[in-house]
């Protein structure tokens, strides 16, 4: 989606993607069709993020009920359901709390995504089949993803890095590297 994203505006491509449809600061200058477009972007993204948080989180959720059995308690379920309000309460705490909540968030995407995605599948496949069925040709397909995956997670930290920097601690020589477009603003 980046790609396409830069493909489509080039240099003057803004974060988040859907201000390219009308950038937030010319909502005056900008046509029905373009405003109902951001709009409907705008909706799309937060619906997607209320949904798949859920998912995220369930993980955390279920192990805080198994650690402390809160399922074979008395009144288990109610238990349950203050856990999960109360981490959901804590996350949106932590998010309210840290300045540029969304630089931390890059920087742990960066990390945790290349692995869990790309680099760990790829070894554990190779390492498991190496004995019975594995081609050379998916020997080179795994390294190549790998590669590629460590070159992507390698950037993604870099640029989280320097919009930590820049963002958070007010670093101009990292404000400078990081390239945000004037139009965006």
């Amino acid at each position: 989606l980046a790609v396409i994203g830069y493909w489509a505006f080039g240099n003057d491509t803004c974060s988040p993607i859907y201000n390219n449809i009308c950038p937030q600061s010319d909502l005056d200058q900008c046509g029905y069709a373009e405003q109902l477009g951001l709009y409907l972007a705008i909706l799309g993204v937060t619906v997607h993020v209320a949904f798949s948080y859920a998912l995220n989180i369930n993980p955390v959720e279920r192990a805080v009920e198994k650690q402390f059995q809160l399922d074979t308690r008395p009144h288990g379920r109610w238990m349950s359901y203050g856990s999960r309000t109360l981490l959901v309460l804590v996350t949106f705490g932590v998010a309210q709390a840290l300045p540029d909540f969304g630089d931390f968030l890059d920087l742990l995407a960066a990390i945790t995504s290349t692995f869990v995605i790309f680099i760990i599948p790829c070894v554990c496949y190779t390492k498991l089949y190496w004995k019975y069925s594995v081609t050379s040709f998916e020997v080179v397909l795994n390294a190549a993803i790998v590669v590629v995956a460590s070159l992507g997670g390698f950037f993604g930290c870099y640029y989280a890095v320097l919009g930590i920097l820049c963002h958070v601690f007010d670093v101009n020589s990292a404000c400078g590297q990081i390239g945000t477009s004037s139009v965006c603003s």
